[in-house]
């Protein structure tokens, strides 16, 4: 039974089998083909020129690119002077699977993505597919032996009349240090 018009049902195949199971068998076919070919509960043999597969990646998910760059003036104890923050995050995995699936799938697949739920869909050839999905089950049993860390490099700078140090508790204290939401930042003292 053919699942969708692109399946040509007089396709002539040349196989050479000896003492292999039915699922064998259509794996063989299915690579020779092109096709999806599986064999229902029902005992019929479905045939498809596309699959679909999913994935939920929502471990990898990487914050998007963030760039922020916050100045003031503060007081330094009994000095006055200006000192400002740039935090920024380049790395975002999220773009590099969809590139890679892309790369993968070629012009003829089709990827629907879900960055809040960490979700990827993608349609497209059945053999281009069982690649994609072993180049993801690698990535994802991959980044499960890792520590993934967040590290933030912070660049500051202040003015002559600082003292001495940096009071970190300012960065904590006016904003989430993690994204680009830093409004203020108290760097009273000199690095």
């Amino acid at each position: 039974m053919a699942e969708d018009a692109q399946v040509n049902l007089d396709l002539t195949v040349d196989v050479a089998i000896d003492n292999i199971t039915y699922k064998e068998y259509f794996e063989l076919l299915s690579s020779k083909t092109g096709y999806r070919i599986s064999l229902k509960n029902d005992n019929k043999i479905t045939i498809s020129s596309a699959d679909y597969k999913r994935w939920n990646v929502a471990a990898l998910v990487s914050l998007p690119e963030v760039k922020s760059d916050i100045g003031g003036n503060v007081k330094a104890g009994s000095a006055g002077g200006s000192s400002s923050l740039k935090f920024e995050k380049s790395d975002d995995t999220w773009e590099k699977l969809l590139e890679g699936l892309k790369e993968i799938l070629g012009k003829s697949g089709v990827i629907v993505d879900n960055r809040r739920l960490g979700e990827i869909y993608a349609l497209g050839e059945p053999q281009k597919l069982i690649a994609a999905d072993k180049w993801m089950q690698r990535i994802i049993a991959s980044s499960q032996r890792q520590i993934l860390l967040d590290v933030a490099v912070l660049e500051v700078s202040v003015s002559d009349g600082a003292t001495n140090g940096i009071d970190w508790k300012g960065i904590y204290n006016t904003g989430s240090f993690a994204g680009s939401s830093i409004e203020q930042s108290a760097f009273p003292n000199k690095h």
